[in-house]
């Protein structure tokens, strides 16, 4: 049998509490009621609820007060106001304070039951979201905890067998030296293989020992500017690069927090990486530069070299994985692997592109530090560009980073912006605007989201308001134009994450027709 929701009524006028009351219940709620705030706010303390229902003008304690205080008690809860004096300002005020929805006294329960369905299904949606976090993290931790374990066994057996190697490539050195007149041609070759053979396997078990020791340093996280890490690493490679042409091109880099020794190790890996394949090349064209990505900002090290085959990108970044022969570009595979596993420790992730025979980019995301404007550090190819006049814009998706980072490079340019995380929050936010009379320019909804996908909002948005601009924002890039019949609702399809000067452009009609 399916459990009844748990709603909170709240209402100083005894007439309305008890009608409502008795109504709820014949509807097939678990219903309690309470004539003041303080009343149900030991309740709250006591019992858990789904939903409160409390009106906004009680003698003492207003509505909103009391839904900020509910909600502190119990996040996961819904709250609706009842009112018959609403304004824009309260309504405003009300959804600040964390309110879901409100309705206008009188009403009839036709008006109300809607109401409270969609509530207490965005309260589901809270608390299965809240349980699969928790499942979540309990995972994590169990995952952390094994890769740990294992990052330590592996440092004990690479130890072991660097202890090993570096004996036999002693011993191998040794009779090399003092037996070698005594060798005949064959003999003399099995030794140099012995000792070849030890040298790269001692090379090939440091390295192992470096990677595994890359995941149970602790990080000493501080803003860092790369600017000078990459000199750094430029220093740090110049042995390389002796006797090579090498144009260097090098954008704005910005400020962002990580650990700046292991930064700088990822950087060295890229930039050696880079001119190791570039070899026979000249000259030599390597550029780094930054532009911004929804965890913060992408850092690019691009080569003009040999590249490799687009199809095999994911191997590249395995341990000992490796695209080319040791008999043109030497090397045991590590290099890469160290810079996705020092990526990833900072919360940021790795790709790599080629154009086979032509070069290739490998590129890392970090995120953004805390407290140091995005628009202070943007690469000189996307300056800061104020709008012409401020566009009103809402942006619609279940994914708050995805929120973030768009608001984030909205507001560089001066655009106002608002956030719903979801379709139906997003339609509604819509919706109540255009009744205000303070109606959004454009909507950028994703689209993928549950129970109201970016092609539902789209549609209604165009039908409430054609004159709208409707941006959908897709993981499959402009290629959904063909899938469907919504594209007469949508004016631009931008593939996530979109770039500044892709946004920038979606824009330019808005900002064209208020110039």
């Amino acid at each position: 049998m399916q459990e009844k929701s748990r709603l909170l009524l709240v209402d100083d006028e005894v007439a309305q509490l008890q009608a409502l009351h008795s109504l709820l219940l014949d509807a097939g709620y678990d219903v309690t009621g309470c004539r003041g705030a303080p009343e149900a706010l030991a309740l709250l303390r006591e019992r858990s609820f789904d939903l409160l229902l409390t009106d906004l003008q009680m003698p003492g304690y207003d509505g909103v007060q009391l839904a900020r205080e509910a909600m502190v008690t119990q996040p996961a809860m819904v709250v609706v106001l009842m009112t018959g004096h609403g304004t824009i300002d309260s309504a405003v005020a009300a959804l600040k304070a964390g309110v879901l929805d409100y309705i206008l006294k009188p009403f009839r329960m036709s008006e109300i039951r809607p109401v409270i369905v969609r509530a207490l299904e965005v309260q589901r949606l809270r608390s299965d979201n809240n349980r699969l976090l928790e499942e979540a993290r309990a995972i994590n931790a169990q995952l952390e905890a094994v890769n740990l374990e294992l990052d330590s066994f592996a440092g004990r057996i690479s130890h072991d067998l660097q202890a090993v190697m570096q004996v036999t490539e002693g011993f191998a050195t040794v009779l090399q030296r003092s037996a070698a007149a005594k060798l005949d041609e064959r003999e003399g070759h099995y030794l140099q293989r012995i000792l070849d053979t030890s040298v790269r396997g001692n090379r090939l078990v440091h390295d192992l020992l470096s990677f595994a020791r890359l995941g149970v340093r602790p990080l000493e996280l501080r803003p860092v500017a790369l600017a000078p890490v990459l000199q750094r690493a430029q220093r740090a490679v110049d042995l390389q690069a002796q006797g090579r042409t090498v144009q260097w091109s090098v954008g704005e880099l910005p400020t962002v927090m990580g650990d700046a020794s292991l930064l700088e190790l990822v950087l060295v890996n890229l930039l050696s990486n880079a001119l190791k394949y570039t070899h026979g090349k000249d000259p030599v064209q390597i550029g780094v530069e930054a532009s911004l990505c929804e965890p913060g900002w992408e850092i690019g090290v691009r080569d003009n070299g040999v590249g490799f085959d687009p199809a095999y990108a994911d191997r590249l970044f395995q341990p000992f994985e490796r695209l080319h022969s040791d008999q043109h570009f030497m090397g045991n595979g590590m290099g890469l692997a160290n810079v996705r596993r020092v990526v990833e420790r900072h919360g940021g992730s790795v790709r790599a592109q080629s154009w086979p025979g032509e070069g290739a980019l490998f590129a890392f995301t970090l995120p953004m530090c805390s407290g140091v404007p995005a628009a202070a550090h943007l690469p000189p190819a996307v300056p800061a560009q104020p709008a012409a006049e401020p566009v009103r814009v809402l942006l619609v998706d279940d994914d708050p980073m995805v929120l973030l980072s768009l608001r984030n490079l909205l507001e560089i340019d001066g655009h106002q912006v608002s956030t719903a995380a979801g379709g139906e929050i997003g339609v509604e936010a819509f919706q109540r605007a255009l009744q205000a009379g303070v109606a959004f320019d454009v909507v950028i909804t994703d689209f993928g989201m549950p129970h109201m996908d970016g092609r539902a909002v789209a549609r209604a948005v165009k039908t409430a308001s054609p004159g709208t601009r409707v941006v959908m924002l897709t993981g499959w890039g402009p290629r959904v134009d063909a899938v469907d019949d919504w594209q007469p609702y949508v004016d631009t399809v931008l593939g996530k994450p979109p770039r500044l000067a892709q946004v920038r452009q979606a824009l330019a009609p808005i900002r064209t027709g208020a110039a």
